[in-house]
Order: structure tokens, then sequence, then C-alpha cells
């Protein structure tokens, strides 16, 4: 049986590694953008994956031209499994003639002509999944997100994409005995993901007394252990021994609210504290690179991998850094 995996554009090999770790009898047949496609003959532990947005039984993958083209795949498929009824969803990206409710009406209507019932709320869905002029269809496996996280109750409005927090933890390689920092975890998602990855000790600091406290409540929730700490970049040093450290964080940026001057003191701060505190590689989310990378340099960081993660309109560069020393 063949599968879709939808995870963000830019971690796709990260996506596979975890889906790979997770089933080692899994078989990627080709990943795409955002989209990976395996086959495998269990699917439930898949469901577990941090890493992936929605998860499918594949039908039908072809290129299109037109919307008539649709029923031509459509014929093709055998719509038996639905037992009572079912409801059509659709994820479109890229210019098209049509929008994702034309493309889903188009396509329900055809299969009602089948003789099967439509009930939106049904707990069977037909995912159409378009990528400019290409198409999936499928069915879906879990009807909500799989990146949605029930313990994220309280959001920072600078919060990170779930999904983003766990890949950027599974990129680190860091060995989950290891001590992880986020010193930037606002609500926590970072720090959270990485104990439910399965890291033993995780912290997270932030300056904002909210923020420390919206990510107690998001860790309790989640049943994460981890250790947040309300204070200064500039403590991290008092709190933790030299080279014992693995960094994960998502660093703010300059803003109509903080000037580029504040940023440039703040970063300074961090890498002077980095220096001291860094074991292994340093793993940076952000939204703005050049400040950032021009300080790592001035504190003779390396950079030793860069790639863009698109999430939606939003764009971040996932930085890697090693300290001189190691």
């Amino acid at each position: 049986m063949n599968y879709v995996a939808v995870t963000l554009k830019g971690i796709e090999d990260i996506a596979a590694k975890e889906l790979k770790s997770i089933d080692k009898q899994l078989k990627v047949i080709k990943i795409e953008e955002a989209r990976i496609i395996f086959s495998t003959k269990s699917i439930e532990k898949i469901k577990e994956a941090k890493t992936i947005i929605y998860l499918y039984e594949l039908f039908a993958r072809f290129n299109f031209k037109k919307t008539e083209d649709f029923s031509k795949e459509l014929k093709k498929i055998d719509f038996s499994f639905i037992k009572k009824d079912f409801v059509v969803k659709c994820n479109r990206e890229g210019e098209h003639n049509f929008n994702s409710n034309d493309i889903a009406r188009y396509i329900g209507e055809i299969i009602y002509k089948k003789g099967f019932k439509v009930n939106l709320d049904s707990d069977t869905a037909i995912y159409i999944d378009i990528i400019k002029n290409k198409a999936f269809i499928g069915k879906l496996l879990v009807k909500e997100k799989l990146s949605k996280r029930e313990y994220r109750l309280k959001l920072s409005n600078k919060t990170v994409n779930p999904c983003l927090a766990a890949a950027l933890i599974l990129i680190s390689k860091s060995k989950k005995e290891d001590p992880l920092l986020d010193p930037f975890c606002k609500d926590g998602i970072i720090p959270i993901e990485a104990a439910l990855i399965g890291y033993k000790n995780v912290y997270g600091i932030d300056e904002t007394e909210n923020n420390v406290r919206m990510a107690k409540i998001n860790s309790k929730l989640a049943n994460a252990k981890v250790k947040l700490l309300h204070n200064k970049i500039d403590w991290i040093d008092t709190y933790f021994k030299k080279d014992s450290l693995t960094i994960i964080t998502n660093p703010p940026t300059s803003s109509k609210i903080i000037s580029e001057s504040e940023i440039t003191k703040l970063y300074n701060e961090f890498f002077n504290q980095a220096k001291f505190v860094l074991k292994n590689k340093m793993v940076i989310a952000i939204t703005k690179k050049d400040l950032f990378n021009s300080i790592a340099k001035s504190f003779k960081f390396k950079l030793l991998e860069e790639r863009k993660v698109i999430i939606g309109d939003l764009g971040y560069y996932i930085l890697i850094y090693k300290n001189h020393k190691n």
C-alpha cells in the first residue's frame, strides 16, 4: 500500500528519516515538494511522527491541465471502501482558475453520482492534494492535522510551527542524554517537543515572565519534563557548565517593536554566552539571517549548513553552527 506524508517545504529529508526511524520496513518511493510518497505494511505507528502535517492513503497521482482531467482519474478508483458517507477535503497550492471549494465540490459530485452519500461531518475524508499542475487523490488517515498539538493552550504571537520545532531537534542529531537549551523559549514549543521526542535534560529560558508562565502551562498539559527559567540570556553561563549544551532556538529579529541596534546587542550577548556553554551544534530557525550570520562570524562560529523552510507565506532559515573550539 502506498501513502503520502505531507510535511513542510524544506524539511522533506528530515521527515523521511523520521518515518524510517519509526518503521524500519518503510520504503520511501519518492520525495517531492513537501510530500513523501512511501509504502509500508503497517501505517499506525507513522501517525506518531512529529514532522508531518497530513497523512493519506494514495489512490492516484497525475499531472493535469483542466478540471476534467480529475474525472478520468476518478473513474479508475474503487470507492467501495466508503461504507456510510464521505466528505471531500482539498489542499491547493499554486495559481489555478479554480479554488479549493470548486474542486472539492466538483469531485464530491462525481463520487456522489456513484451512489455514495455526502456528509460534511463524515469520518471518511477523500483528500485532493494539488501542487501547481500536479494532483494527488487519496483518503485521509487522520482527519485533523497531525501537526496539531493538544497541549498548545497558551501561544506566544512569535510561536513556531510544531513540525518546524521537531525538525530542528532531529536536525541537531544530539544524544538524548545531552542537555538541550532554548534560550528564547517563548511559549515552550521547542523544549516541549524535545522532551516529547525523548530528550532527558531539556531547558528553556525567556526574559518575559508571561512567556515562561505560558511555557509552564503548556509543558504541564503535554506531560513534558522541561526546566523553565525566567531570566535574561546573560545569565546562561551561571546556570550551565562550560561546553555542556546543545542550543536549539528561534531568536527574535528586528521589528517595529524592537530596533536593529537592540537586536545587535542581544545577538552579541547570545554568542558571548554560547561560546562558553556550547558543546556540540547550535541549530537556529530565524526569519532574517544576515545580521545573525554576521555576528556569528565575528565570534568565529562556523556555519555548517543552511536551508530554507517555507510555512505558508513565511520563510525561515535553518542555520547550523559549530563553535570554533569544537
